[in-house]
């Protein structure tokens, strides 16, 4: 009997060996099937990630083969290939035409310079006219810069940086000048508001917020505040602020708010637009809100080292 048994145990290991080897071989091949299937997608998707920083330095743009997979794989790789030599040719064009603008507009006030240089004129009249040219220099420059995609300067490694050191370094300078700034640090800041940045780039995103502050409200309060996984950077006035359906409009390019914020009280419509990129590029969040007793407050979240 015990011999019968063994023998009618035998098939059935036989058989749940059978059934684990098929479904083995039948995982291989749904795994490798998925990835073949997958791979044309995966080509443009690494494509399509590098075809905005390829048309913005007018580099060459990527090319996907058309002769492999699939027709509705070689019909995606046609189409992609044809759009991406249209944004590279419109970017180029782009790029001309704000050259040959550039251009155009520097030589007639290059000659108004000169000119106002050589009247003999009210002294005052003089200087407001030439900082009104300075000022149109600087507008195209910064324009140039946003079009040719180098207005936000080359990235920096991040590095562990002392967020109070940096701000009270800012702070400090702008008090010699007799800028009204009021800077608060908490007990023992030195050692733990310290964030992952870079800290060219997050100067400049300070200055911007402190030059608006000062500039719409003739003071502002900084704090600096680390608390959780995140360093806070908080700057707040006291200014007309900004109507909520603004709020979030003010952070793109060439926006303007009127008539509290607008070009007669300086300021070219994109310094919130490079400071909120650059906040981006180092990992934080840069975002305004209305204070509740009247004002703008400013915040700056960076992930703490």
């Amino acid at each position: 009997m015990r011999g019968a048994d063994a023998v009618l145990r035998l098939p059935m290991q036989v058989l749940l060996l059978d059934y684990g080897v098929r479904m083995l071989v039948i995982a291989l091949a749904a795994w490798w099937g998925s990835r073949w299937l997958a791979a044309p997608m995966r080509r443009l998707v690494a494509a399509s990630s590098s075809l905005g920083s390829s048309v913005m330095v007018e580099a060459a743009p990527p090319v996907l083969d058309e002769r492999r997979g699939t027709r509705e794989v070689r019909e995606a790789a046609q189409v992609f290939n044809v759009m991406a030599r249209r944004l590279s040719a419109q970017f180029r064009a782009r790029g001309l035409m704000v050259a040959a603008m550039s251009h155009d507009l520097r030589t007639p006030l290059t000659r108004l310079r000169l000119r106002i240089d050589g009247m003999d004129t009210d002294a005052v009249v003089q200087q407001r006219s030439a900082d009104d040219i300075r000022e149109m220099n600087e507008l195209i420059d910064t324009v140039l810069g946003v079009f040719r995609g180098d207005a936000l300067g080359s990235a920096e490694p991040l590095q562990d940086t002392s967020i109070g050191t940096l701000v009270q370094s800012l702070t400090d300078d702008l008090v010699e000048q007799g800028a009204q700034v009021q800077l608060s640090l908490p007990q023992g800041s030195d050692g733990a508001a310290v964030a992952r940045a870079e800290p060219a780039a997050l100067r400049r995103v300070v200055t911007n917020l402190l030059s608006n502050a000062l500039r719409y409200a003739g003071a502002a309060e900084v704090s600096v505040q680390a608390a959780g996984k995140h360093v806070r950077i908080v700057i707040d006035d006291t200014g007309p602020g900004i109507a909520p359906a603004h709020l979030e409009s003010v952070f793109e390019p060439f926006y303007r708010v009127d008539p509290s914020r607008n070009r007669h009280t300086g300021g070219t419509g994109l310094g919130l637009y490079i400071a909120r990129e650059l906040s981006q590029r180092q990992g934080a969040l840069l975002s305004l809100a209305n204070r509740p007793g009247g004002g703008l407050r400013a915040e700056i979240c960076l992930p703490r080292a």
